[in-house]
């Protein structure tokens, strides 16, 4: 069945979710991208501890990190284009794993064929023409990628947040 559904793009990293997206089974809309969406919500609606107005007596709320997920495929995918080139400074390699590590999506280097960590943000400029998602970094078997014989998937000694763990399509 189709479907076109709101969720929270932290759902990318729930594994039947993004093994989806993966294989091009469930897609990320296209118009919702970062910041927040405004939504009506009741008036019995308790308004506490976020962004809301109330505008010709009607309660409206801001809610972070939502994105459309559907099974329709609206072949609307950005190309991103990559202006970087590699740089040990900005693409810092994970402590114990030759992979490297972007805060930005901006910032994927043009010249790198390797596996890349990228923020699942990401997910808003994903072009399945363009990369393939492998899988998300914390649940990922990395081990042909190891140095050495520590398994932590930090970055300067400290735990990323969720990460994509992803390639070029060459």
């Amino acid at each position: 069945k189709d479907f076109i559904v709101l969720g929270n793009v932290l759902n990318v990293t729930y594994d039947k979710v993004l093994k989806q997206i993966a294989e091009n089974k469930i897609f990320i809309g296209h118009s919702i991208h970062s910041g927040d969406v405004k939504f009506l919500v009741p008036d019995d609606y308790e308004i506490y501890g976020q962004k809301f107005e109330i505008k010709d007596n009607k309660k409206y709320i801001w809610v972070k990190g939502i994105r459309w997920f559907t099974t329709l495929n609206h072949n609307k995918f950005p190309n991103l284009e990559l202006k970087y080139e590699l740089d040990s400074n900005l693409h810092k390699k994970l402590d114990n794993y030759n992979v490297i590590n972007v805060d930005k999506t901006k910032y994927i280097p043009k010249n790198y064929d390797g596996l890349i960590c990228v923020p699942i943000t990401f997910i808003d400029k994903y072009n399945p023409n363009q990369f393939k998602i492998l899988g998300e970094l914390y649940k990922m078997d990395l081990s042909e990628y190891l140095i050495g014989s520590n398994t932590k998937k930090t970055l300067d000694g400290k735990n990323l947040f969720a990460r994509l763990v992803i390639k070029k399509i060459n």
